[in-house]
């Protein structure tokens, strides 16, 4: 049985994945990432309406996809949730982190166990260590 989880705009969200470079891509897979953010969307029932992926580091901004996923959510009617495997998959420099305030984004970051909000959420154990 499926548990249901309410995002911030009902229950869809965007995905993304990434990794450093091709040598990396390599030894963390990709569809690692997107396998685990698929089945956790699964269990809470979460609908996704896209996935984005960059083979780019995070360190430094111009990441195309990323751009991309930032255009689409800003978007009327677009989810204004992003489902991430970890911090450090989305965000390595200070600019992209304030960029995603801005957006006033929900994340959920799987494998911490973490969310980063706008609005208090209720933190709540679930088998894959997320309290999202």
């Amino acid at each position: 049985m499926k548990s249901e989880r309410k995002t911030k705009t009902g229950n869809s969200a965007v995905l993304y994945a990434r990794v450093s470079s091709r040598e990396q891509a390599e030894g963390y897979s990709i569809e690692a990432q997107l396998k685990l953010l698929r089945e956790y969307a699964y269990k809470y029932s979460i609908t996704i309406a896209r996935e984005f992926v960059d083979i780019e580091t995070a360190k430094k901004e111009g990441r195309p996809a990323f751009g991309e996923m930032l255009r689409f959510v800003k978007g009327a009617g677009a989810p204004k949730t992003v489902l991430v495997e970890k911090t450090d998959r989305l965000y390595r420099n200070f600019r992209d982190y304030v960029t995603l305030e801005e957006c006033s984004l929900e994340v959920h970051l799987i494998k911490e166990g973490g969310l980063i909000s706008p609005r208090p959420v209720p933190m709540k154990s679930s088998s894959m260590g997320s309290r999202c």
